[in-house]
C-alpha cells in the first residue's frame, strides 16, 4: 500500500516525465503490454489559474478540435455540435446562484443553460417524436444524470445508456435531467466534450453545461438548483443514475410499473445496490459499440466495496419532496437536512466531509420550503405527513466505471480532494480522498485480480432492505457491509 506522501511523490515523478509539467497528450502516454492503461498518471498538480469563463461560444459546425486538446483515436477531427446557435451560458462552482439560472431553454435577454434541441438524425433514436411517459393528473417521473466529459469513456459509455434508459426502461425524453460537466482548466479534453455533446445532439436531447472543477459538494449545488427549478411537483418522482449506472428493475418491468409500484405500497424511495461489471480479464478495455456492455464487461464483482472501500448502495429513485447525498448513497431525511446542508467556515468539518469551507445549500432544498409537512422523528405521528418508507425490493444497480478511463479520473479525484493531507499537519479536503487513493494503488498493475476479488458470471446476490443504524458525522447512515 502506498502511503499519501509516496503517492504525490509519484505524481510528482509523472509530472517531470511530462510534456513541460503539464497535462500530457493521450497521444505521448506509453502503455503497457495490450492493455491501455498508461504507464504513468497523465494529470498535474498545478493549480487552476482564474475562473472558469461564463460564457463560452460553441464551436461551429465543421469545425475540428483544437490542436492542444490532446484528442486522440475517433475524437479528433470530428466536427463540434452547436452551430448557428447562441454561446451556450456556463456556470463555474464559484459563480452559480439560484438568480443566476434560467432554466427555459431560450428567450430574448435570457442566457441558454439549455441547448435548443436539433431534430436528430432518423437513424438516432427521436426524441421529439416520442410519447410522453405520465398522463396529466399523474406524478411525474425525472431521471438526474451527471456526465463527466472531461475522461475517456463517456462519450463512449452514453449511447448505450440512452438506449437502456429510453427503450428498455420506458423513460421519455423529456424526463430526463442531464447535466454535463467540463473542467475549463484542462483544454486537453475539449475533444471528449465535443464528443459527449455529439452524441446528445444526435439523439436530440437538451443539457446544462456545468464548467468547473468537478467535486461532490460544487455537483450537490448544481443538483439541488436544477431539481429546484426543474421539478415543481413534490408528488412527482426523481430518479438518479450516475452515467456508469444501469438499474435493472424487479420483474423487467419499466420505470412506470416500478413506481406504480411503489406508490401502492406507500414507499417513498427505492433502494438499489452496486454491482460492479469487469472485462474477463480484469483488463481495463475500451468502451466500444457493440456488442452489449453485459457482453464485453461479462463478470459481476465488488470493486467498489473490496477495492476503494466505498459505499455500494445507491438510491434509486425518492419522492420529489426528499433529496439524496452527495454521493447518491442515503436519502436525506427531514431531521438530517439542515444540519447535512448546512454550510461550514474554512478549517470546520461539514456535515457533508470536507475541511475546506462549505456553502448553505439549506435553501436549495424543499425541506426549508416545506418544514411543516413532514415527519419528524421525535414529533406526534401524524397521517399524510412526508416520512421515508422504503420500497421492500432492492434494484441492481450495474456499474460499468472499470474502463481505460478510469486511472485518469481517479487521479484527478485525488490530488483534488486530498488538500494538503501529505503536508506535516495537513488535512484532506474531502474525507473519501483515500477511496481515489485505494483505486490507484489497486490497479498499479493495470488491471483488477479478478480472480481474487471472487468476479464471476453468477447473478449478484441482493439485500431486500438497507438497515438505517448506522451514524457518521452525527448523522443516521447505510450500512456499507450488506450481503
Amino acid at each position: 500500500m502506498f502511503s499519501a506522501p509516496l503517492l504525490f511523490m509519484l505524481i510528482a515523478t509523472c509530472q517531470l516525465t511530462g510534456q513541460n509539467g503539464l497535462h500530457q497528450r493521450r497521444s505521448d502516454l506509453q502503455f503497457s503490454g495490450n492493455s491501455r492503461v498508461p504507464r504513468h498518471l497523465p494529470f498535474t498538480l498545478q493549480p487552476r489559474s482564474g475562473k472558469a469563463p461564463l460564457i463560452a461560444a460553441a464551436p461551429a459546425r465543421g469545425t475540428t478540435a483544437p490542436e492542444n486538446s490532446g484528442a486522440s483515436g475517433g475524437s479528433a477531427g470530428k466536427a463540434a455540435p452547436g452551430s448557428g446557435r447562441a454561446a451556450r451560458r456556463l456556470i463555474s462552482n464559484d459563480d452559480a446562484t439560484a438568480a443566476e439560472l434560467p432554466w427555459q431553454p431560450g428567450g430574448t435577454g435570457l442566457p441558454r443553460l439549455f441547448d435548443a434541441a436539433p431534430s436528430p438524425p432518423p437513424r438516432l433514436w427521436p426524441c421529439q417524436q416520442q410519447q410522453a411517459a405520465t398522463t396529466p393528473g399523474e406524478p411525474r417521473v425525472w431521471l438526474y444524470t451527471l456526465l463527466g466529459a472531461d475522461y475517456e469513456g463517456t462519450a463512449e459509455l452514453l449511447p448505450h445508456w440512452l438506449h437502456h434508459y429510453l427503450r428498455t426502461l420506458g423513460f421519455s425524453c423529456e424526463q430526463l435531467l442531464v447535466v454535463v460537466n467540463h473542467n475549463s482548466s484542462r483544454p486537453e479534453a475539449t475533444a471528449e466534450l465535443a464528443a459527449v455533446q455529439r452524441v446528445l445532439e444526435e439523439w436530440g436531447l437538451q443539457h446544462l453545461l456545468w464548467t468547473g472543477r468537478y467535486s461532490s459538494d460544487a455537483h450537490l449545488k448544481v443538483k439541488l438548483q436544477l431539481l429546484d427549478q426543474k421539478v415543481k411537483d413534490v408528488n412527482d418522482w426523481i430518479v438518479i443514475a450516475d452515467s456508469d449506472e444501469f438499474h435493472s428493475y424487479p420483474g423487467d418491468a419499466t420505470v412506470t410499473e416500478l413506481l406504480q409500484q411503489a406508490e401502492q405500497q406507500g414507499s417513498t424511495w427505492v433502494a438499489g445496490q452496486m454491482v460492479d461489471r469487469v472485462t474477463a480479464t480484469g483488463e481495463l478495455s475500451p468502451v466500444q459499440a457493440e456488442p452489449s456492455l453485459f457482453e464485453q464487461f461479462p463478470y459481476n464483482c465488488q470493486v467498489v466495496r473490496q477495492v476503494s472501500k466505498g459505499s455500494t448502495k445507491k438510491v434509486v429513485a425518492a419522492k420529489a419532496f426528499f433529496r439524496t447525498n452527495t454521493g447518491n448513497h442515503w436519502v436525506v431525511s427531514a431531521d438530517q437536512a439542515r444540519e447535512y446542508f448546512a454550510g461550514a467556515a474554512p478549517g470546520e468539518r461539514s456535515a457533508r466531509g470536507g475541511w475546506f469551507g462549505a456553502e448553505n445549500l439549506w435553501p436549495y432544498t424543499p425541506y426549508s420550503k416545506y418544514t411543516e409537512r413532514y415527519q419528524y422523528e421525535d414529533a406526534t405521528p401524524i397521517p399524510g405527513l412526508w416520512q421515508l418508507s422504503q420500497y421492500p425490493v432492492t434494484v441492481p444497480v450495474y456499474h460499468f466505471k472499470w474502463h481505460h478511463g478510469v486511472l485518469q479520473s481517479a487521479a484527478d479525484r485525488f490530488q483534488y480532494y486530498s488538500g494538503n493531507v501529505s503536508q506535516p499537519g495537513g488535512f484532506p479536503r474531502y474525507k473519501h480522498y483515500n477511496e481515489s487513493q485505494n483505486i490507484l494503488e489497486a490497479l498499479a498493475a493495470g488491471r483488477l485480480d479478478v480472480q481474487g476479488l471472487g468476479c464471476s458470471k453468477e447473478a449478484p446476490v441482493l439485500g431486500e432492505r438497507f438497515p438505517l443504524d448506522e451514524t457518521q458525522g452525527g448523522l443516521p447512515r447505510l450500512v456499507t457491509n450488506l450481503r
